[in-house]
């Protein structure tokens, strides 16, 4: 039988020389609390992590995203359509919200691609370019929202500003990513498995944020209507590159 009292002891004081380490580690199974194999100290410590968890993670931020934009979207009900209002004026009041889904939608789906170039290759990752991942996911995720925002308020420039610094944060993550492990990417240039750099779409994300901001000063729905370019122009500029 385990001695419970062994066990903890062994977790909290963690001996790693000496008698009491040996007693541990003759007393202690390796499966106690993970104590021997993994403890949080070591997984604090960890300087790689598994690319296919990174992986995993990401595909459920992009899923759970592309289906909360869809959400603004909703039919007139009953009481909205009484007083004499048509159904077609009620549906011309969710065009903002349509329009704002599209324009989402791509872009979340260019993301993908571009993000996707750095997760599809090597086994692990090294902990910088997992940090600067939880930050592109944390501006994924919070895209539901900036489209809410400038749905309902596109008349307003804060709206588009608030858009626009999402994605570029988003934007400085993603060459982040890269720079994190340039190394492993660059030894890959002219090979069948080469990993091509968001540098471009990066670029293009900052020029039109920063096209978009300036435009919302004067007409707001034009600046958020700029943030079409980029699902557009990105592939484009990608293959102007030679970076196919």
């Amino acid at each position: 039988m385990i001695d419970v009292r062994a066990v903890l002891g062994c977790w909290y004081d963690r001996p790693t020389v000496g008698a009491t380490a040996g007693r541990c580690r003759e007393e202690v199974p390796p499966f106690a609390f993970g104590f021997h194999h993994y403890s949080l100290d070591e997984s604090m410590k960890q300087a790689t992590f598994e690319l296919s968890r990174l992986s995993a993670l990401s595909d459920g931020v992009f899923a759970i995203a592309l289906t909360l934009l869809v959400l603004d979207i909703r039919l007139p009900t009953t009481a909205e359509l009484s007083g004499g209002v048509s159904f077609d004026e009620r549906m011309n009041d969710q065009l903002p919200h349509i329009l704002a889904w599209v324009l989402s939608f791509a872009i979340l789906a260019r993301l993908w691609i571009v993000q996707h170039a750095l997760l599809v290759d090597g086994g692990k990752r090294s902990r910088a370019f997992m940090a600067w991942n939880f930050v592109f996911l944390g501006t994924v995720s919070a895209l539901p929202f900036t489209t809410s925002l400038i749905a309902e308020r596109h008349d307003h420039a804060l709206s588009v500003v608030v858009f626009s610094l999402a994605l570029s944060v988003g934007g400085v993550a993603l060459g982040r990513m890269w720079n994190a492990e340039r190394t492993f990417f660059q030894a890959k240039a002219g090979s069948d498995a080469a990993i091509s750099s968001p540098r471009p779409s990066v670029v293009l994300m900052l020029l039109i944020a920063v096209i978009a901001c300036t435009v919302a000063l004067f007409h707001p729905a034009a600046g958020a209507v700029a943030w079409f370019a980029f699902p557009s122009l990105a592939p484009l500029l990608k293959r102007l590159l030679g970076k196919t």
